[in-house]
Formats: structure tokens, sequence, C-alpha cells
């Protein structure tokens, strides 16, 4: 059997991703709460959220350094890869960053933002992003606590998106279609439709 204090001693960054999920559902709740109790309970949802991706990234720093990296030895393609899934992550990030400040710039609508790229295809751009950018950090840095982080965050954020969609769902009902109709993480492949004349 599993010895609490010796996993505790072998991933104490689990502290910080149970901290992170605690303090990122509770910003949905208060978000659900302000339409019943007020608009000033959005302040609070803000700071839990905030509280929430500062505890997620010193998860991942923390597990990051606490074993030292292994320097991919034997696999530089491990490597190589992680340094494109970076560089991916931070390509989607800034597309998905500049659809939102254009939508912001001009008379913004959720409809003008859901036709645009990256949210035309993904529902989840950031995510993915952030996604990427951890996976390829964690396989440069090739430890076992940094593929346990990762593994066990993403899970958690996962969880802590689709709960902040139920409360979407609840609060914007025109916000249903789109996210019945787009997928979250991964765009579908279309298929030519060749036309025949």
């Amino acid at each position: 059997m599993l010895d609490p204090g010796i996993f505790l001693l072998s991933y104490p960054f689990t502290l910080t991703l149970a901290a992170g999920a605690l303090a990122g559902a509770s910003a949905v709740f208060l978000r659900r709460a302000s339409s019943f109790y007020g608009r000033w309970l959005l302040a609070f949802a803000v700071l839990l959220q905030l509280a929430a991706v500062l505890a997620f990234g010193w998860s991942f720093y923390w597990s990051w350094t606490l074993v030292e990296p292994s320097r991919n030895a034997g696999f530089p393609v491990l490597a190589a890869f992680g340094g494109f899934a970076i560089l991916g992550g931070i390509a989607l990030g800034v597309q998905a960053l500049s659809g939102r400040v254009m939508g912001s710039l001009r008379s913004w609508s959720p409809a003008r933002l859901e036709g645009r790229p990256p949210y035309k295809q993904i529902r989840r751009p950031f995510a993915t992003a952030a996604f990427l950018g951890l996976m390829g950090e964690t396989l440069i840095v090739d430890t076992v606590p940094a593929y346990a982080c990762l593994i066990v965050g993403s899970l958690l954020i996962h969880g802590l998106l689709e709960l902040g969609e139920w409360e979407l769902r609840l609060r914007l009902a025109e916000s249903r279609d789109y996210l019945s109709r787009t997928p979250r993480y991964i765009p579908r492949l279309r298929r030519r439709q060749e036309d025949k004349a």
C-alpha cells in the first residue's frame, strides 16, 4: 500500500495542483452565484481564477525542478519534439489572443469571435496552446515528476474547463449551439466534397 507521506515527499506539487483545482472550481461557482447574489462576486471569482493559474503554474515549475533533468539521454528526438510542441503552443496562443483582441477592438460579439480562427475550429485554443507548451517543456525536462504533473494537471484543468462550460450553458443559452458543434481541443478534419457539375 502506498504511504501518503512518501507520495507527498516524492510528488509535493500535488498539493498545489489540488489547491489550484479548488480555487478554479470555487471561481466557477462564484461566477454562477453572482447571477443570484450580485455582480460584486465576480471580483472574487477573478481573484480565484488568478490564484488557480498561479497554483498550476507553480506546480509545473516545481515538478520540472524537483529532480535533475535527464537531458534526454538517448532520446534527443523527445527534446526536438518538445521544442516543436512549445513553438506550436506559442503560435496557437498568439492566434487565439489576436482573435480576442481583434474581436474586442471591433464591435465585439460572441458570434463574431466564433467565426474567427482558431475559435471556429476549436473552442479551447488557449487550453490547447498551454497544453502544447507544458507538454513540450515536460518532454525536454524528461523526468517522472514532470510527466506525473502533466497528466494530473491536464486532467484537473480539463475538469475545470468542463465545469466552466456547464456554468456557461446555464448562464448563456445561446452558447449551447457553439459548444455542441465545435470540438474542444482538436479540430475535425473535413472531407473535401467535389462538386459534381
